[in-house]
């Protein structure tokens, strides 16, 4: 299942392909791009596929993650109801 992963420590992003573990250093899923986010103030962002149990918002990853809902930021975009 995928979710949105967040990233914020001040180093490079995470790159495709690296591991994402839980806590207790299990591995529970694979990023799948790792950016600077454009809109988050030099906060790295990264998405990633988790493992189902582990993909609920909330979940604690390891490196002081955590699995967010998406959007990150509130979107100022007219949306037309029609």
């Amino acid at each position: 299942m995928s979710q949105s992963w967040s990233h914020c420590q001040k180093r490079p992003p995470a790159r495709s392909g690296a591991i994402i573990t839980n806590t207790n250093g299990n591995q529970v899923g694979l990023v799948t791009i790792g950016i600077p986010s454009p809109s988050l103030k030099s906060q790295n962002i990264a998405m990633g596929n988790i493992q189902s149990g582990h993909h609920k918002s909330g979940s604690k990853l390891q490196c002081t993650s955590e699995v967010v809902k998406m959007p990150f930021i509130e979107s100022n975009f007219y949306h037309d109801s029609c």
